[in-house]
């Protein structure tokens, strides 16, 4: 019993000391980091900064060491530093148009960029910064759950979203179902979809590529005349 006691207060006493610490940042490439954040369903939190950044080096010492801000981040992130001026640094700059310094930045757990927030920030400040993206994933988990889980009920879902949403989160969503519906049954009508929800995230190259696998389909299945829509949208992708 007093082996069981010590053991839990020593596990207690580990939390405490790693939020403590404030945010635990992930080492290795930004490819390891996308991966383990979609293996965990958690959002992406990236510190873009620069080694000679006075704003940065005041994040560093302040707010990222806050316990508040470790809590909030450390359960609910998958965080990672990212030097603009080394490695692979250049190359995200460029991919993601950072301008200044700090810049933090927001991903899905799919890697889609929800959030892009140029300047230093306190503690308060980061802790209001991520809340939104931590709902955000939270109803996603939840509709995920709820959505009937047949291949035409997630497909309509992910139409729905394509129709009515427009912010890159809720297309993210819509994404993830759209792939689990041609997971669980590959045809014209979710492919296209896909295609729809890639355009509109512009992801053009691969929209244009899943437009012809569902025209294709629609042809196998012999319902090519009702793949008008996919059509004009291969049309519209070709002429860009």
């Amino acid at each position: 019993m007093k082996q069981l006691i010590f053991s839990l207060s020593f596990c207690l006493l580990a939390m405490s000391s790693l939020f403590a610490q404030g945010i635990q940042f992930e080492s290795g490439s930004w490819a390891d980091v996308k991966a383990k954040a979609k293996a965990q369903n958690k959002p992406i939190f990236v510190d873009a900064y620069a080694v000679w950044c006075g704003p940065c080096k005041w994040m560093s010492a302040n707010s990222f060491t806050d316990a508040s801000v470790g809590e909030l981040y450390n359960s609910g992130f998958i965080s990672y530093k990212f030097d603009m001026e080394k490695g692979e640094g250049p190359a995200f700059a460029q991919q993601q148009s950072i301008r200044a310094y700090p810049t933090l930045l927001f991903f899905s757990p799919d890697g889609e960029l929800l959030k892009k927030a140029e300047g230093a920030r306190d503690a308060e400040g980061l802790i209001s910064l991520a809340k939104p993206y931590l709902k955000a994933n939270n109803n996603a988990n939840q509709e995920q759950t709820t959505t009937d889980n047949n291949w035409e009920s997630l497909n309509a879902k992910a139409w729905e979203y394509y129709e009515t949403k427009s912010n890159r989160s809720d297309l993210s969503k819509a994404l993830k179902w759209a792939n689990t519906s041609i997971e669980m049954n590959r045809n014209w009508y979710n492919l296209d979809t896909k295609a729809h929800l890639l355009a509109k995230l512009d992801r053009n190259k691969e929209a244009l590529e899943l437009a012809v696998d569902a025209i294709l389909a629609a042809q196998d299945a012999g319902e090519l005349a009702e793949a008008e829509e996919t059509m004009e949208l291969l049309r519209k992708l070709r002429n860009n």
